[in-house]
């Protein structure tokens, strides 16, 4: 029994026990997660279109799908990959966004190197007609 002021506490020295056991893990496990945010970086790609028409938009989008698929298979199996997701523009569907996430600087720039990645790169630079825009960052 425990007494804290007026109150009694029928609470087993076990209980107490395992309740402070609990609350050190949840601790461990929440800077364990904080670590690998905080090292892990997000890189922002821009890919725009130049303007086109409706019938190109036809013809170039199921290309650019698999291109972007492709690119996307290919990271997955790179070390230090975490996650990527591709987004369209509302307002400019011209306009692509691709979020990837990284555990570190140095796996982004091991994949940004990587010969094949580059030469599909270029393939969907061609297509599109400009170069994609990539900005990086990372937790403070």
């Amino acid at each position: 029994m425990f007494r804290f002021g007026a109150i009694n506490l029928f609470v087993s020295a076990d209980r107490i026990r395992t309740h402070i056991q609990t609350k050190r893990i949840y601790q461990l496990l929440y800077n364990i997660h904080k670590e690998n945010i905080i090292m892990s970086i997000r890189v922002l790609m821009i890919r725009r279109a130049a303007k086109v028409s409706r019938g190109m938009d036809v013809a170039i989008l199921p290309q650019l799908s698999e291109m972007l698929t492709e690119l996307r298979a290919m990271a997955y199996y790179q070390p230090g990959y975490i996650s990527g997701e591709t987004l369209r523009n509302v307002d400019d569907p011209n306009e692509y966004l691709v979020i990837s996430t990284w555990k570190s600087l140095d796996a982004w720039q091991r994949w940004f190197a990587n010969e094949k990645r580059a030469e599909l790169e270029g393939k969907v630079d061609a297509l599109l007609g400009s170069p994609t825009v990539y900005k990086v960052f990372s937790y403070d």
